[in-house]
């Protein structure tokens, strides 16, 4: 049994039919945030009545949320332009999925990255050192891209494309340049109507910019025309803008916004909406990807 005064009795209360007693009851459980998502978890896998498994799947979908919420908007407020990558994919992945736990998360994450942080070295190039990342992160990890057309949940989700090493652009370029931060390597993300490229910046200024379609190609800026001309794009030189993490975070919010409002999940659809609002009000996509894009 969980940590939880009654925890029992409030289940049982959960589906009661005076509102006013159930409500009180979700908040109740609520109080006891994680512990109560997990020890819920176990009451639904349990249950064989699918209307209280529906009750209960709910509540812990309600109490999930909020949770999660707050510790995206309380890590966006306390990180000002640099924030964590890890965390954000940690609770982005958990926000959409409750069955995700830290623990497995964090040690396959980290599993990854340790490859390349065993081949770090300061005495390298820049050019050296993206080779050497790219290396590892598509031939030794082998992530590679799947649903190019951006329409899949399973290629999507963080959490998934960590395990099975095959994402959509979005998430493929996430995870790329969330490994990137945990290295200590300047990337960041030079946006434009429809999308981002990542880019290498030292001391202020944009070395070369980084192909995820082609296994981390990397080209110059004479080359950034042929680049959005070859994803079909035509953008003037002022509206490419260099961004820090917040904008990647809230790019990828995007995307899965564009994948769920394909869906009849609802309310998967307004936890994202309320997850991008914490990044404020501007978009980095349009509506449609299937003319722009990654």
């Amino acid at each position: 049994m969980p940590d939880i005064p009654d925890f029992q009795y409030l289940v049982e209360l959960l589906d009661d039919e005076d509102s006013v007693v159930s409500e009180s009851v979700r908040r109740r459980l609520s109080e006891f945030g994680q512990t109560s998502v997990r020890a819920l978890m176990a009451v639904a896998a349990r249950e064989s009545n699918p209307r209280r498994r529906e009750v209960v799947e709910t509540v812990i979908e309600s109490i999930n949320t909020e949770l999660k919420l707050n510790a995206l908007r309380s890590l966006f407020d306390n990180s000002g332009s640099c924030v964590s990558l890890f965390e954000s994919a940690y609770i982005i992945s958990s926000l959409i999925d409750p069955s995700v736990a830290r623990e497995p998360f964090e040690e396959r994450f980290f599993r990854c990255s340790s490859e390349y942080m065993a081949e770090s070295s300061d005495q390298r190039t820049a050019v050296e050192n993206i080779r050497i990342f790219n290396h590892i992160f598509f031939h030794r990890l082998s992530f590679s891209l799947y649903d190019v057309d951006v329409r899949l949940p399973e290629y999507a989700l963080l959490n998934e494309v960590i395990r099975t090493r095959k994402g959509n652009p979005f998430a493929v370029a996430y995870i790329y340049l969330m490994m990137g931060q945990v290295a200590g390597l300047p990337l960041r993300v030079l946006t434009f109507p429809g999308g981002f490229v990542p880019v290498y910046v030292e001391n202020g200024k944009e070395l070369f910019y980084i192909n995820v379609y082609r296994n981390g190609e990397i080209f110059l800026k004479d080359s950034l025309t042929a680049f959005m001309s070859a994803l079909g794009l035509n953008i003037a030189p002022e509206d490419f803008k260099l961004r820090d993490e917040n904008a990647l975070v809230s790019i990828y919010l995007e995307s899965l916004q564009y994948i769920f409002s394909n869906s009849s999940d609802e309310k998967k659809c307004r936890a994202i909406d309320r997850a991008l609002e914490i990044f404020g009000t501007e978009r980095f996509l349009s509506a449609d990807l299937d003319e722009e894009g990654y």
